[in-house]
């Protein structure tokens, strides 16, 4: 029996991978049969018996079957057939449906494990970052280096974007011989650096004009949550593009919302890291009245955690700061300051009564110039002597 081109392609596609992935295709087609227009539901009618126990050609199959149409229940009953239904599923998506390759702008702090997650999770990855020693690292790991911005955009349709602000991401995009120069209709940007909404709102109607979609895609959890692959990814933009992406967000966080139009992915992180800012700002100063008092400060952190004044820079951050005190830098004074001022600019523009946003952008601006390289929590060290009992 002849199958069809469809059948071939998706064979042929899956077994590809390696030998198991070929065997268990086998294994399952023989007791399902495959036909090109989409996945049934798992408990649809029973089909018409088959006289062949492999795969059926479209002109066999029952019409508005779907691309994984089941079979008749084989001996066994109903139970084996299912089973064997959702095992296919989840192979074929696990392994067929991640041969894709994303470009990575910006290997920085955050980047190259981000990178490295994707690498993980079965995606082949083109990387390009001022630094050659990152893109040497990561190569060990699978990266392939391109030499130029142009080249990313010529070898990915799908393009991440994690640079320190506004201004880097429109420089990487519309210098001479930037990324806007290579993208064409069909490729998406996925901006995951934290930005001013107005200025990436700008970007993203020039790339529109071209055809390119864009999301923004801010994340949280700092340093260790892209190590981990757990970080909180907030998302804006087109729906339909965000169901096309949720895999690869899957691939480098554990929680990922969608919020809504473009833009809105930033506007929630600039809050975020406001809240963040001003929640460290004030436990810090508090924290010190109670090391000049002598209190225990853990007890102290311990207590609050579970009150109404409870917050994770507290219960998170300056906890792990206490019992760590030359901890490597995971994110820098002089971005919480530009941070501060994005959310300063915002409360600007929309003009609303905000009483907080200026000093708290003040203190971290004034605060950043005096410890250029000092990581954001050295706010709390600046406060409460952390080396104290």
């Amino acid at each position: 029996m002849t199958n069809s081109p469809t059948q071939v392609s998706v064979e042929a596609t899956f077994c590809s991978y390696n030998r198991p992935c070929k065997i268990i295709y086998r294994l399952l087609h023989s007791r399902m049969r495959l036909t090109p227009k989409g996945l049934r539901r798992p408990f649809g009618p029973r089909e018409t018996p088959s006289t062949s126990n492999t795969l059926s050609s479209p002109s066999n199959s029952n019409k508005g079957n779907s691309y994984f149409s089941r079979a008749p229940a084989p001996r066994g009953g109903l139970f084996i057939r299912d089973v064997a239904f959702f095992l296919e599923v989840f192979v074929y998506t696990k392994y067929a449906m991640k041969k894709q390759t994303i470009g990575f702008i910006g290997l920085g702090m955050m980047g190259k494990y981000m990178a490295k997650n994707l690498l993980k999770n079965g995606y082949s990855v083109v990387g390009y970052n001022r630094s050659q020693k990152v893109l040497n690292e990561l190569e060990k790991d699978g990266l392939h280096p391109a030499e130029s911005l142009k080249e990313v955009a010529k070898r990915c349709d799908m393009i991440i974007l994690m640079l320190p602000s506004s201004k880097e991401t429109h420089d990487v995009l519309f210098h001479k011989d930037g990324l806007f120069s290579g993208l064409k209709r069909g490729h998406t940007v996925i901006d995951m650096s934290t930005s001013n909404p107005a200025e990436t709102k700008k970007i993203q109607q020039t790339l529109k004009k071209k055809g390119v979609e864009m999301l923004d895609a801010p994340v949280s959890r700092g340093q260790k949550g892209a190590i981990a692959g757990t970080l909180s990814i907030m998302v804006g933009g087109d729906k339909k593009t965000f169901s096309k992406c949720l895999p690869i967000f899957k691939a480098m966080g554990e929680y990922v919302v969608y919020l809504g139009p473009f833009g809105s992915g930033m506007y929630v992180k600039a809050l975020n890291n406001f809240l963040f800012a001003m929640n460290l700002l004030a436990s810090s100063q508090g924290l010190s009245i109670l090391r000049k008092n002598n209190v225990d400060i853990e007890k102290a952190i311990d207590v609050i955690t579970e009150s109404s004044g409870g917050n994770k820079a507290l219960s998170i951050t300056m906890r792990s700061r206490l019992k760590d005190t030359h901890p490597a830098i995971g994110f820098y004074l002089r971005y919480m300051a530009k941070d501060m001022n994005i959310f300063h600019s915002i409360v600007n523009s929309q003009k609303v009564e905000h009483t907080l946003a200026k000093p708290v952008a003040n203190f971290f601006n004034s605060f950043s110039k005096k410890y250029t390289d000092k990581d954001a929590m050295y706010t709390f060290e600046h406060f409460v002597d952390t080396k104290a009992k």
